[in-house]
């Protein structure tokens, strides 16, 4: 990472960007979860590389500390959201449970718009990152393929079995063909931040050639989603260079592409994709959209408020064990914490939303963070909620500069 930051960055600058990049892309890995000596080594690194931060704060003054108003505004009502919960509940663990989402608001203050220094950095870092993972989790599918088992075993933070094959994680290996999930708990989630890498890189402006190589390759991850991203993406393309006459040949030779991936790992597709939406049985009862309605049979009128899990004192497992898996529906928060507590969460989604409507030359891309975010509804998870916090600012940024009328305006509170 050192050889992507220049001359021009100082030691705080230095330290920040890999607080940044690290809460973002490395602290959702389940080996950061398995106590050492009973100490949690994510946790561990995460306040020394903050105590890092406050102590080079307090020296170099607030300066460069800025809060948005709209990002305060947000603040508030988060404030005010969670302090209502935990009266509710009376109690001090209800309104913490989503304070996971005050570390990656403080790394956040430090963006003071989507052309910072900063931001550019981590998502040169972070992509960089991602084509390594790749490379190990192309190496660990072909190590597997011809016979290579797993050289160790860890258990995820939901109780499920993790195996190392050789350069890759991998929760899914009952058949020849593994899932890589990379560093992560499961090939999704590993979809995830390719994918969310690769949104940020469209946002922002940079080569397009590089973004469809990485999501091209996060193929091998067998994801739904991610396919369907890449078809956002491309869409997104055939929008963006519908008048050059060179475009549609490059995009013949990026579909041939996809296609020679499928046919050379057909059965994989077969098995982890397409048995999956093969008929119209399967998509309506596939394993995402029979969460919701999963969710509706636990809820009534104070659940809907105020959700299920104090119930269960605040252990997730608790719940889902009860109620199956329903981790993986925009439901789930309601499921969790109630419609107060979880507000922030469906006030994103309307925020994206109005984004994709108004900036409509990247509809398809502001679509593509809708469709992650309903799947993967996890605010309150450290390493997401900085990408949710990221597409929330350059959401709320898009919409100030496109809608003169816009309430928060793009000016900033200097500390």
């Amino acid at each position: 990472m050192n050889n992507l930051i220049n001359n021009k960055f100082d030691f705080f600058d230095k330290i920040y960007i890999f607080t940044l990049f690290f809460f973002a892309n490395i602290l959702g890995s389940p080996l950061l979860v398995l106590p050492i000596g009973g100490v949690e080594p994510g946790k561990l690194i995460i306040f020394i590389l903050y105590f890092f931060l406050f102590t080079l704060i307090c020296f170099k003054g607030f300066a460069d500390f800025y809060i948005k108003k709209y990002l305060l505004y947000f603040i508030l009502l988060f404030f005010l959201c969670q302090i209502i919960y935990g009266l509710y509940w009376q109690s001090i663990r209800a309104t913490m449970y989503y304070f996971g989402l005050i570390y990656g608001l403080i790394l956040i203050f430090f963006i003071k718009d989507i052309k910072s220094k900063y931001l550019d950095v981590f998502i040169n870092s972070s992509t960089i990152f991602m084509f390594i993972l790749l490379v190990g989790a192309y190496i660990g599918f072909i190590y597997h393929l011809f016979g290579g088992q797993a050289l160790l075993h860890i258990i995820n933070p939901d109780q499920r079995g993790n195996g190392l094959f050789l350069t890759t994680f991998s929760n899914a290996y009952d058949t020849k063909f593994i899932r890589p999930g990379g560093i992560y708990d499961e090939p999704g989630a590993f979809s995830f931040f390719i994918c969310s890498i690769s949104i940020l890189r469209v946002l922002l402006k940079k080569n397009d050639k590089t973004t469809f190589i990485l999501l091209f390759l996060g193929l091998i991850t067998f994801s739904l989603t991610h396919l369907i991203i890449i078809i956002c993406f491309l869409l997104y393309l055939v929008q963006k260079y519908n008048k050059n006459k060179n475009f549609f040949l490059v995009l013949l030779i990026f579909i041939i592409g996809i296609l020679c991936i499928y046919f050379l790992f057909k059965d994989a597709f077969d098995i982890y994709i397409f048995n999956r939406i093969n008929s119209v049985d399967r998509i309506i009862n596939n394993n995402r959209s029979i969460q919701i309605p999963r969710v509706i049979s636990i809820l009534d009128i104070r659940s809907f408020f105020f959700g299920r899990l104090a119930d269960f004192n605040f252990d997730l497992l608790a719940l889902t064990n009860h109620t199956d898996d329903i981790s993986s529906n925009p439901l789930f928060p309601i499921a969790m914490t109630g419609i107060i507590a979880s507000l922030i969460y469906y006030l994103f989604l309307c925020i994206v939303s109005f984004a994709a409507i108004i900036r409509k030359n990247s509809f398809f891309i502001y679509l593509s963070i809708i469709i992650l975010f309903f799947q993967r509804p996890y605010i309150s998870s450290k390493a997401y909620c900085i990408y949710f916090l990221l597409f929330l600012m350059i959401s709320l940024d898009h919409i100030s500069k496109n809608s003169p009328h816009f309430i928060f305006k793009r000016s900033s509170i200097k500390k």
